[in-house]
């Protein structure tokens, strides 16, 4: 009969390995998503009544590259730029009224 040995603890995938990189190039990462996140909210498909951005690709890429974590994170920096007031969200829109609906 043979034995196998099953590991149970498994890391998260990500492509780009950004756990093993330096906090400069994490950091650098989660800027540079962000600003990607940013420019994408400008790409728009006109539709009745939400228009469709190009943010889901992005966010779906970021997390995909990124991994769970620092796709996480990037994704709440760029919220907190947009409630900060800076022109990220969809169409050049800020501030906190558009996350109070």
């Amino acid at each position: 009969m043979t034995n196998i040995a099953v590991s149970t603890r498994q890391s998260s995938f990500s492509p780009l390995q950004l756990h093993s990189r330096s906090v400069a190039w994490q950091f650098g990462a989660v800027v540079l998503g962000s600003l990607f996140l940013a420019l994408s909210s400008y790409i728009e498909v006109p539709m009745v009544p939400v228009p469709v951005t190009m943010q889901t690709f992005a966010v779906t890429l970021v997390g995909a590259l990124y991994g769970w974590r620092f796709g996480a994170l990037t994704i709440a920096a760029w919220l907190v730029e947009g409630a900060a007031g800076f022109p990220v969200l969809a169409g050049g829109a800020a501030g906190v009224q558009h996350f109070m609906g």
